[in-house]
């Protein structure tokens, strides 16, 4: 049964205004000035493939080896707020927190980023994972998804796939003078000399 995938819920807010959240998945994202950001193998669709090796034990856990989260969040009210961020594992196999960081927010429904990175991300069971994010009396939800691959299916099947030919480019003409096209051609076939076939002379007969 194909499971289908949540759309992210609204962010429930105390205060004035409406909050909206923005959710990044990239395996690197940078900060920039100007507030430009630089997204390094992003996945537009929120869905990461692990290839995952056939002859790996039952029990070993995979890790993604990069995964950088970004949250831009907009319409909260000005101030310092304190964060508390939780990331739900699928199928109830665990949870990741953090607390204790804080933000500052400059103007009324100013925007904010709130950036996470993980050199090595345990991943014990594929579906989808839960970005839970509180601060300033609301609580975010957006959602991320991470799917096992069997290694060896995946080079099986690229195997099989028919090689990609490119197209020949066309023939671009010679743009070369008529005289040194023709003495080319000279220089690659010389002209054979005619071959010279003795006349023979008629006798005239002679009158008896």
């Amino acid at each position: 049964m194909k499971q289908q995938r949540k759309q992210p819920s609204a962010a429930p807010h105390q205060g004035k205004g409406k909050v909206e959240a923005l959710l990044t998945v990239a395996d690197d994202i940078q900060l920039m000035q100007l507030g430009r950001i630089m997204a390094i193998g992003l996945y537009p669709d929120r869905v990461i493939v692990m290839h995952r090796p056939a002859d790996a034990p039952a029990d070993a856990v995979p890790a993604l080896g990069r995964l950088a989260l970004l949250l831009t969040v907009k319409g909260l009210p000005p101030g310092e707020h304190e964060v508390a961020t939780t990331i739900v594992f699928p199928k109830g196999t665990g949870e990741m927190k953090s607390q204790g960081a804080r933000v500052q927010v400059d103007d009324a429904g100013g925007a904010i980023n709130l950036q996470m990175a993980f050199s090595s991300f345990p991943v014990s069971a594929e579906g989808e994972f839960t970005l839970r994010v509180e601060l300033a009396g609301c609580t975010i939800e957006e959602r991320f998804w991470i799917l096992h691959r069997d290694l060896t299916a995946a080079l099986e099947h690229l195997a099989n796939q028919p090689p990609i030919r490119a197209p020949q480019p066309p023939a671009v003409e010679d743009a070369r003078k008529p005289d040194q096209k023709r003495r080319r051609a000279a220089q690659a076939h010389p002209p054979v000399a005619p071959t010279k076939v003795a006349a023979k002379k008629r006798r005239t007969p002679s009158p008896n």
